[in-house]
C-alpha cells in the first residue's frame, strides 16, 4: 500500500464495495495491479438482500481463498428446498453432488459477508476508503479521476481504469452513457 491515494495514479479504481467490487478488488491485488476500492458506506453495513449464498458463490469465495472465512462467520446449511405454490407441494429438492460445487448453500448476514469481503481484499492489498460516494467521473490525459464527497470534503483519485460495482444507480454506468431503466427493475 505504498503511496498516498489523493496523488498516487493507481492502476485500478473500483467503486462500491459490495461482493463484486471487493472480490475483484482482491482478485487484481493479487494479480499484482495496485487497487483502490472506495465505497460510500462504512463497514460494517447493513444491506437488504444477498443473505444466502448458493453453492457456486461459495465455489468462487473458494476460488478466491475466503470461503472459510464465510463459512466459519454462518450458522445455516441449506441441503435441500421444497416450492410450494397455492398452498401445494410442487417439489422438493436437495443440491446435486456430482458437480464441481458444494453440495449445499448457506445463510449469512450479507453485512458480515461484506466484512469479510473487504477485509480479504485489504490482506491482498487493496487501498480501501470507506465513507467515500463518488460523484464525477472524467478522462484525464493520462488517466480517469474520480471525485468524491469524503468527511473532509470532495478529494480526487485516479487510476488507468475505472470499475463500476456501485448498484443499480450507477455513477459509473451514467458516466459512459448508460441510463436508468424506467419501470420495474426487479420483483422482490
Amino acid at each position: 500500500m505504498a503511496g498516498d491515494p489523493y496523488k498516487e495514479i493507481k492502476d485500478i479504481i473500483i467503486v462500491g464495495a459490495g461482493p463484486g467490487g471487493s472480490s475483484a478488488a482482491a482478485f487484481l491485488a493479487g494479480q499484482g495491479f495496485s487497487v483502490l476500492l472506495l465505497d460510500k458506506d462504512r463497514f460494517p453495513r447493513d444491506k437488504v438482500c444477498g443473505d444466502a449464498l448458493t453453492p457456486k458463490a461459495l465455489y468462487w469465495l473458494e476460488v478466491l481463498g475466503c470461503a472459510d472465512s464465510v463459512l466459519e462467520r454462518t450458522k445455516s446449511c441449506l441441503t435441500q428446498g421444497s416450492v410450494f405454490i397455492n398452498d401445494e407441494h410442487v417439489l422438493t429438492s436437495t443440491f446435486p453432488r456430482n458437480t464441481g460445487y458444494p453440495w449445499f448453500s448457506i445463510l449469512l448476514k450479507r453485512k458480515d459477508l461484506d466484512h469479510i469481503l473487504v477485509h480479504h481484499a485489504v490482506s491482498k492489498g487493496v487501498h480501501f476508503i470507506p465513507d467515500c460516494k463518488a460523484a464525477k467521473l472524467q478522462q484525464e490525459s493520462e488517466c480517469m479521476s474520480v471525485e468524491a464527497e469524503t468527511p473532509e470534503g470532495m478529494r480526487t483519485f485516479r487510476a488507468r481504469l475505472v470499475i463500476g460495482a456501485d448498484g443499480a444507480n450507477s455513477l459509473v454506468s451514467r458516466a459512459i452513457g448508460n441510463q436508468i431503466s424506467q419501470g420495474v427493475a426487479a420483483v422482490g
